[in-house]
């Protein structure tokens, strides 16, 4: 699936938002992946094309890619 940069951030915000607010409660391993993937998305232009790729479904295996440079910004891997 591929998305904008700012697409994205809209959505981890408002995920990042709910985990510290405790309405999830997903491992601090994605609580930490959550947070950095919010940081590195404000960073990049809005309408930059981001690949969101997932590997596994149960447990969760996803990437989310930067297409422009292939640089995979996150990887989040629910095997906790």
């Amino acid at each position: 699936m591929s998305t904008t940069a700012q697409a994205l951030l809209e959505v981890m915000t408002t995920r990042l938002r709910m985990q510290e607010n405790g309405v999830t409660n997903p491992p601090q391993s994605i609580r930490d992946v959550t947070k950095s993937l919010v940081s590195q998305l404000a960073a990049l232009p809005p309408g930059d094309p981001i690949q969101v790729a997932v590997l596994r479904k149960k447990p969760l295996h996803a990437q989310y890619i930067q297409e422009r440079t292939g640089l995979v910004l996150a990887e989040i891997a629910d095997d906790d």
